[in-house]
């Protein structure tokens, strides 16, 4: 299906061995933990080439701080890189950077240029699926829908004094209709499985919208419904993200 959501939940580069040592906390799908204010150039090898189609970076600050960030890759532990990405990103939301699939054993991210301390938070590699239906029309946009907490703080008598934000992030929801039953049990419930205990990368519009990815995790379960036409099942996907709210 033409512009179709895309998901990228298996990360084959898990385990694998990060130069420098400390990179490899960038392969632990936390947003919490961070590769910060080191080697600007960092290399994953995998202990065996593996199958991808996509490289994934989340949780980092290349838009704020205005770093120039390379995304390549490696089919052989001694060959040379090729580009998939380079630029300065134009915001902190997720970068999710697709190419046609081939074995790869490196990926390696290289950050240059802008100001202040850069942090890389998650890397995620292997192979994507796609949606058999694209969405379009009553959806928002993950990277544009903020999630805040609010702290206000006012006099005794009701009058606005200030602001304080306690917690800030993307939230919202997937919805995809008219799968048909088959490919949900072979395709999209591996994903599920997956996502009850780990994050993942998605682009609703991967052409149409190639910036807007998010690296985000379910706030329940997903749980398919049969629609009554023909085979084809329903679900809804909720969740949050990390991202540059706007």
């Amino acid at each position: 299906m033409p512009d179709a959501t895309i998901i990228g939940y298996n990360n084959l580069l898990a385990g694998a061995t990060a130069d420098p040592v400390g990179a490899a906390v960038a392969l632990i799908p936390s947003t919490a933990e961070s590769y910060t204010d080191g080697t600007a150039t960092v290399t994953f090898t995998a202990a065996a080439n593996f199958t991808a189609d996509y490289i994934a970076v989340g949780a980092h600050n290349f838009g704020t701080t205005g770093k120039t960030i390379t995304i390549q890759y490696s089919t052989t532990t001694g060959g040379s890189f090729v580009n998939v990405f380079s630029g300065i990103p134009t915001s902190d939301n997720a970068i999710m950077q697709t190419f046609a699939s081939l074995s790869i054993r490196r990926v390696r991210i290289v950050i240059a240029g802008g100001s202040g301390n850069f942090r890389l938070g998650v890397v995620y590699s292997g192979a994507y699926i796609t949606m058999e239906q694209s969405i379009y029309g009553g959806h928002s946009p993950l990277t544009l829908s903020a999630q805040t907490d609010y702290q206000n703080n006012e006099t005794d008598t009701g009058n606005w004094l200030s602001r304080s934000i306690v917690k800030r992030g993307l939230a919202g929801s997937f919805e995809f209709r008219h799968i048909t039953a088959s490919w949900y049990r072979s395709t999209f419930h591996p994903f599920v499985k997956s996502a009850r205990t780990l994050p993942f990368f998605i682009k609703w519009r991967p052409t149409g919208y190639p910036l807007e990815a998010a690296l985000c995790w379910t706030t329940g379960d997903i749980i398919p419904r049969n629609m009554g036409v023909r085979d084809f099942m329903e679900v809804t996907v909720p969740v949050r993200g990390y991202g540059d709210v706007q």
